[in-house]
């Protein structure tokens, strides 16, 4: 399909489908009803992470093919796609589980599609007919999709069930799903090969996006961490898994470039084995947030920062509603922010504030008195939340637009 033939209808698709913006509403629709109807499955960060890559991939499979570029008979799975199914294939998401997810995020594109179509200027008649012919193309490469879905899930389970390493990562994903919950905690630790009795430190070790390193170096990091008596396992392709009886190994004072660890607990029995696990996958997608990204994170750490940024358009608009005077002013207004932050935390005390920003005391005192009066209140007003906004200002990356949270993630076109 050439551009100077393209009808309307066509022109309005491939604008949407080549449109970072919409493709990242799309995803954000399409993990909100994931987050609905699966929640266990997609409260993992790299779950969500392939999830976002694996639909923004499937829709500019789908630009290709309506670009004329790409039969349906030369689709093939895309790498973010191939990487999720494998993903829920070691997870133990079952494969009625994930062509569920697949249309789900196929019923997401369509209906932020659909809509925008209806509200364009293109005639009824024209609109219909075209809708119906997209709406064949779509059901086309969404079923050869799902056909490679179906066989690659089939294989990568085959292969994942055998061995040592897949019968401990089966019994984790069993207690992280809420299964053993009858059973004896003895026999799930001689499954395991760790202790369930007693208390728990998780650790989360991965490679963040853009570097490369290969498993044995993750696995390596995360055995220190647990020691000999932890377990360690490998369910997710960037990212190595671990507990231990707390408290873990000191973290390497140097890790290698791209490397991260987010680490939970302690909490005590079965339970406590879930629970810590769950903040460090927290503490990890925190880490993601982070507008200065730490190497090691702990929820222990960050545990108010990971509640209050669970919705980032949400916690965007709770610090732009308390701090936006501030914002707006730049860098004064990021000096003056710093300072009443720490004057918060040293409970309104301009000494031991000017001792923690090497600053005079009475410099202290003009900078609060003039954030007060771009704020036009009292710092001292509402100060639980001034003081959490400001933290959040300062720890977390609330942009909007593209690049934030949302945006869709970069995709191979091919």
């Amino acid at each position: 399909m050439s551009s100077a033939r393209l009808a309307p209808i066509d022109e309005l698709l491939l604008d949407f489908v080549e449109d970072r913006e919409r493709v990242g509403g799309v995803v954000e629709r399409a993990l909100s009803e994931f987050d609905r109807d699966q929640p266990l499955i997609w409260a993992d960060a790299e779950m969500r992470e392939l999830g976002a890559r694996a639909i923004a991939s499937a829709i500019a499979q789908f630009g290709a093919v309506m670009r004329g570029g790409l039969s349906v008979e030369e689709l093939s799975l895309p790498p973010a796609g191939a990487e999720l199914v494998i993903a829920q294939a070691r997870r133990g998401v079952t494969i009625e589980q994930a062509l569920h997810a697949a249309g789900l995020a196929q019923a997401a594109s369509w209906d932020v599609w659909l809509r925008e179509a209806q509200a364009s200027s293109i005639g009824g008649a024209q609109l219909a007919e075209a809708i119906a012919r997209i709406a064949t193309e779509m059901l086309r490469v969404s079923n050869s999709l799902c056909q490679q879905i179906s066989r690659l899930h089939a294989s990568e389970r085959e292969r994942w069930l055998g061995g040592r390493a897949a019968r401990q990562a089966r019994v984790v994903m069993s207690l992280l799903t809420g299964g053993g919950s009858g059973e004896q905690p003895d026999r799930l630790s001689g499954d395991l090969g760790y202790e369930l009795r007693g208390s728990h430190c998780a650790a989360i070790v991965w490679s963040a996006p853009g570097t490369e390193h290969d498993a044995e170096q993750r696995v390596g990091l995360a055995r220190g961490l647990a020691g000999t008596g932890g377990v360690v396992v490998e369910v997710e392709m960037h990212a190595a898994w671990a507990w231990c009886a707390p408290p873990p190994a000191p973290t390497p004072d140097s890790l290698p470039p791209g490397i991260r660890i987010a680490l939970g607990g302690p909490h005590q029995g079965v339970g406590g084995f879930r629970r810590a696990h769950r903040e460090a996958q927290l503490a990890r997608r925190l880490a993601g947030a982070m507008s200065r990204p730490q190497p090691v994170v702990s929820y222990r750490d960050v545990a108010v920062l990971a509640l209050t940024a669970q919705d980032p358009d949400v916690a965007r608009g709770f610090v732009e509603g308390l701090l936006e005077p501030l914002l707006a002013a730049g860098s004064r207004g990021s000096l003056l922010a710093r300072t009443v932050r720490v004057y918060l935390e040293e409970q309104a005390s301009p000494r031991r504030a000017a001792h923690r920003l090497d600053l005079h005391e009475n410099t202290v005192i003009k900078h609060v008195r003039a954030a007060e009066e771009l704020l036009g209140r009292s710092v001292e007003d509402r100060h639980p939340e001034l003081l959490l906004a400001l933290l959040m200002a300062d720890q977390l990356d609330l942009r909007s637009g593209p690049g934030a949270a949302g945006a869709a993630p970069d995709v191979d076109h091919r």
